[in-house]
């Protein structure tokens, strides 16, 4: 049933103005006013509502039924330290002398833009602002002892002890590397034995070589390798990359190039080869047997040019991954690949992996291996198909041995001894040696190609501006020309290869980037018992609670709005409610790991008692999780919130739980408009234009009528054109949007303040005797409404200078265009009909 409110707006001209909004019973002919507020000249005025003067008006409109009382005028203002800090911050990001109904977006964000200029920013956002928060809070824990967290039992503290000291280890490692991390002989000989190389467990050859291979990369020496992928625009295939791992300290067949011409080379390949094997075994009638098969293995794989392979191989690689080119990659599943290189049993060493990490749920059927190193991985299987397992194991002894040089004083002095005399006597250059870039005398020059500084020629070029004008951003277009990267004012930026320039990553806040690596570091091996170690020191008891409410309260405003909608049918309508009663939600991460003795558990492989067992940390351990049908692989401390099409599920990570986004205690209007507008736009997800493509249950599924189909079609078109018609200027510029390629972020974005806003009030009616202690005014900020502040927080939510390659629009669209969607706004602000921020034609879906 649709009820309507009628209220009307008094503006009372005192020493200060005063707005409200209340509501009025329909056919009423007078209303009383009563108010204890100093400020008002009587405590009471009535009103005749016939008065011409009185405008009477739909609170709400047929699209937007939300039963909600008015807040009061009385409300008390908070005066705690953090109100003040919030005031402060709130109008530090304003530029209050912009008129919001022409452009919100610079009267909420243009104090933040302009500090972030007069600082040297030119690529910032609030996600970016929240993360230095996070990353300087977890910074502080790691950089001190362990916190006993007394609400756990002394059983659990020792779990959760032994885990903090992992996590510690592995961050104090990585920053503090010893200087000489060198270990004995002795040390690695028994590492070596407890290896069991030589002990051959399996059925046959394949078997045992599959065990053998899974063993050593487990343990922190792969030979191949698997590493998780995913096409920007293919999130329903699991992707793996197919990798040879053959780093520079593996490739020593290179020596073998010159042996023609050199032939003495085999005779130091070989004395190489004892040196090292020597270390840790001293039986000179295994060792010489050891060194024939070896050199036997590396003059194979020379010949077939092993090396030049793996480089093209590796050129194919960083064409996938930088820039998702994929041409001439074959893509193929496991039992493929079984055929096609048949030295191992892909499925099960896979397997054994995924065991490894206790990752379970993974359809091995349905994964696909990006083929991106089948050249080189094709010359490994021939001669390895040939050689007898006991020879295999000798080998894998070998690169094991030889991927410890940087923890091995002897290893490494048998790779200076081989590397010195190769340098010395092999003229690659075509002329007699020495030749620039190689050293006499012992001394290793400073730029190792050329004897002057490092030349621009062909390298500066593509630093600046390689199209001869500045370069727009990705999903955005100039004269309707589709770009492929990012604008800029500047010279180019990119975050993952530039160090950042300010802030939280220089020696100002005592914070640089090497403490930010080794965070991310831990993040990589121990995410869940970083998370939680965080949450338990640095996160309020009841935020999580607080969180469900918010979210209950988003989903309850989101059938709401279900019921009312008239475009879609009755039994469309009946899906969507399922599926919006069976979507689940994680907040800072799975419960399950609320219990220490648990996590300890899942990360028991992690045992760093030395710089030795932290340099042998296997990499990229934590990413096999996004192939698990049923967990999400989301990573707890990112700054961002998730909605996963396949488990019908969002996730709120606990880095969002933060100032600015989250947690300003006693302003709800506030943790609605930054945090409630986040949630409803992950809710939102579900419905838009591929989310909707999912079922209640995470499957791809075509439940829509032809009509309502056709509908949302409709409706998203008025989305497209909008974004495509809006504008913006950098550096006068003229900028648009490509209103398609970001339609579905569109769709939440505008749904999620739209719930946002909704829920913000559904939470005053359902606890109306603490509404005023849930939503106190902020100091210095009076002269605004709660509904204004609202939407201010909102704004500010999306502040941002310099755009990425993302399907987000940019942070002007996303305030600009979202708000002038919205008629609550656009009441709020009293926004004339047809000014910029209240044009006439809406665009509206959810």
């Amino acid at each position: 049933m649709n009820i309507k409110k009628l209220s009307f707006t008094l503006t009372f001209i005192f020493w200060n103005h005063k707005v409200f909004s209340i509501p009025v019973n329909k056919g009423a002919s007078t209303l009383l006013i009563e108010s204890d507020s100093e400020d008002m000249l009587d405590s009471s005025i009535e009103v005749d509502l016939n008065d011409k003067n009185i405008e009477v008006y739909d609170e709400f409109t047929d699209d937007e039924n939300i039963e909600t009382d008015i807040i009061k005028s009385n409300f008390e203002e908070c005066l705690t330290d953090n109100c003040f800090e919030t005031s402060k911050y709130i109008l530090s990001n304003m530029d209050s002398s912009v008129n919001p109904c022409e452009d919100f977006y610079q009267f909420t964000c243009g104090g933040w833009m302009n500090n972030q200029l007069k600082e040297n920013e030119f690529y910032n956002d609030m996600i970016r602002e929240q993360k230095k928060i996070v990353d300087k809070e977890i910074i502080e824990l790691l950089s001190n002892d362990y916190k006993v967290n007394e609400r756990l039992s002394k059983e659990d503290q020792e779990y959760d002890e032994k885990t903090f000291n992992n996590l510690k280890n592995i961050y104090d490692f990585c920053l503090n590397p010893p200087e000489e991390g060198m270990v004995g002989n002795d040390y690695l000989s028994e590492f070596i034995r407890k290896l069991n190389i030589y002990e051959l467990k399996g059925e046959n050859k394949t078997d045992i070589f599959t065990n053998l291979m899974a063993k050593l990369r487990n343990t922190g020496f792969p030979l191949v390798d698997f590493e998780y992928y995913q096409y920007p625009n293919n999130f329903d295939q699991k992707f793996l990359i197919l990798q040879l791992k053959y780093n520079r300290e593996i490739t020593v067949s290179s020596y073998l190039s010159h042996t023609e011409t050199m032939p003495e080379m085999t005779i130091h390949f070989k004395e190489f080869i004892k040196n090292v094997l020597n270390v840790v075994n001293h039986n000179e009638k295994d060792i010489e047997e050891k060194v024939e098969t070896i050199y036997e293995i590396e003059q194979k794989f020379n010949n077939l040019k092993l090396i030049e392979t793996l480089e093209r191989c590796k050129d194919k690689y960083n064409d996938l991954t930088f820039f998702n080119q994929n041409e001439e990659i074959d893509e193929i599943q496991l039992d493929t690949l079984n055929k096609k290189y048949p030295f191992i049993d892909w499925k099960l060493y896979l397997k054994k992996i995924l065991e490894f990490y206790d990752i379970k749920n993974v359809n091995f059927d349905t994964l696909i291996i990006c083929d991106v190193f089948a050249d080189a991985i094709a010359i490994v299987n021939n001669i390895f198909n040939e050689t007898d397992i006991k020879g295999l194991a000798t080998y894998m002894e070998w690169l094991t041995l030889i991927s410890l040089k940087n923890v091995s004083r002897d290893i490494n002095n048998a790779f200076s001894e081989i590397e010195d005399y190769y340098y010395r006597n092999t003229d690659i250059y075509g002329e007699e040696y020495p030749n620039k870039g190689y050293y006499e005398n012992n001394e290793y020059p400073s730029n190792i190609y050329y004897d002057e500084e490092y030349p621009s020629e062909g390298y500066n070029e593509y630093s600046s501006d390689i199209y001869g004008e500045e370069y727009p951003s990705e999903g955005y277009y100039e004269n309707n020309e589709y770009p492929s990267n990012i604008y800029y004012d500047e010279e180019y930026r990119n975050e993952e290869f530039n160090e950042p320039s300010s802030d939280i990553y220089n020696s100002k806040d005592d914070i640089n980037y090497d403490k930010i690596e080794c965070i991310d570091m831990v993040k990589q091996h121990m995410p869940i018992a970083l998370t939680k170690y965080y949450v338990d020191h640095k996160l309020s008891e009841n935020i999580k609670n607080k969180t469900k409410q918010i979210i209950e309260n988003i989903k309850e405003s989101m059938f709401d709005r279900i019921s009312m909608i008239e475009w879609l049918d009755e039994e469309t309508k009946q899906k969507v409610i399922e599926k919006l009663s069976k979507m689940k939600d994680i907040i800072e991460y799975p419960e399950i790991f609320n219990n220490p003795k648990i996590i300890y558990e899942k990360y028991k492989y992690i045992d760093i008692k030395d710089y030795f067992t932290y340099y042998l940390l296997p990499k990229n351990d934590n990413q096999f999780i996004y192939l698990s049908e049923t967990e999400s692989g989301v990573d707890p401390l990112m700054v961002n919130a998730f909605y996963i099409h396949s488990l019908n599920e969002i996730y709120i990570p606990a880095a969002y739980l933060r100032l600015p986004y989250y947690g300003i205690s006693g302003s709800d209007y506030l943790n609605y408009g930054y945090f409630g507008t986040i949630i409803g736009h992950e809710v939102t997800h579900a419905f838009d234009n591929t989310g909707r493509l999912y079922d209640s249950d995470g499957n791809k599924n075509n439940w829509w009528t032809d009509d309502d189909d056709k509908d949302f079609k409709e409706l998203s078109q008025c989305f497209i054109d909008q974004y495509n018609d809006f504008s913006f200027t950098v550096n006068n510029k003229k900028y648009v949007i490509d209103g398609e390629f970001t339609l579905g972020e569109n769709i939440a974005d505008n749904g999620g303040l739209s719930r946002g806003y909704e829920a913000w009030k559904k939470s005053i009616l359902k606890n109306p005797e603490k509404a005023s202690q849930h939503n106190k005014k902020l100091p210095g900020l009076s002269k605004y409404t709660l509904d204004q502040l609202f939407y201010i927080a909102y704004g500010q939510s999306h502040c941002s200078i310099g755009d990425e390659k993302d399907p987000h629009a940019p942070g002007k669209a996303r305030v600009n265009v979202v708000l002038s969607n919205s008629k609550d706004f656009a009441k709020a602000f009293n926004c004339p009909t047809g000014s910029p921020m209240n044009p006439k034609n809406k665009c509206s879906m959810w």
